[in-house]
């Protein structure tokens, strides 16, 4: 299986990326996990998330689990999160791309085609920390599946 994170834009925060790559290191030594960032898109926020959903969804196979990241979707806790990661292990599921958007957020078809919509917090996260957030709750998953001593209850 391959875990991808496709955000919109850039990470300028030089300690957020770091912190990124540092989360995205170490969950590598479980299972592929990859980050993929997208363009940007512009215009009227309607064409900016269209433009923006057609840059996440490009190239995705139809076989892939699709989670769209968003304030309200269903909050999970670390356990049930790892859970899922690991259901879809088990199942043979070979991609899972989890998707951010930009300031504009997510278009609401792109929504409509995922699989699930998972939020990490009730509250609205800029989309650098969001993904920083999702790559330690990644790294986490793996930990709390290994019942290795990162993850205390």
């Amino acid at each position: 299986m391959k875990i991808v994170v496709r955000s919109v834009g850039k990470t300028k925060d030089k300690r957020l990326k770091q912190l990124s790559e540092e989360y995205l290191k170490r969950s590598n030594h479980y299972l592929s996990v990859v980050a993929e960032e997208v363009r940007e898109g512009s215009g009227r926020i309607e064409e900016i998330k269209a433009q923006e959903a057609a840059n996440l969804t490009q190239g995705i196979s139809p076989d892939s689990i699709l989670i769209s990241m968003d304030e309200r979707g269903e909050e999970m806790t670390s356990e049930a999160f790892s859970k899922f990661i690991e259901t879809h292990m088990i199942h043979g599921t070979r991609y899972i791309y989890f998707m951010i958007g930009g300031a504009a957020g997510l278009d609401p078809e792109l929504m409509e085609q995922s699989q699930k919509r998972l939020s990490l917090s009730k509250m609205t996260l800029p989309h650098e920390m969001a993904r920083t957030i999702l790559f330690e709750q990644i790294y986490r998953a793996f930990t709390i599946i290994r019942g290795e001593p990162y993850h205390k209850d």
